[in-house]
């Protein structure tokens, strides 16, 4: 169940983020925030799995989701800009 709502929830903030980036072409600034994200996200799964709070699993998991599946298009996209001729 929860690998469903981590695809459906990373996927729907993946179309988030390619709609801002066509509307400000801000590469580096997305690029940054699902990075930062993602290690805020990592950092926070490192605490609670030393801490034991097995509730908050499915939210982090759910957090990493909507900053990591995105950064796959938004790199994409921005190798594309930068390469082009």
């Amino acid at each position: 169940m929860i690998a469903g709502a981590s695809e459906v929830v990373g996927l729907t903030f993946a179309f988030v983020y390619v709609y801002v980036l066509r509307v400000t072409h801000k590469y580096i600034l997305l690029l940054r925030i699902c990075l930062i994200g993602a290690f805020v996200g990592f950092s926070v799964g490192i605490y609670i799995f030393y801490t034991d709070i097995v509730k908050w699993i499915y939210t982090i998991s759910l957090l990493l989701a909507s900053f990591q599946i995105p950064a796959v298009p938004l790199t994409i996209n921005f190798a594309s800009e930068i390469t082009f001729p």
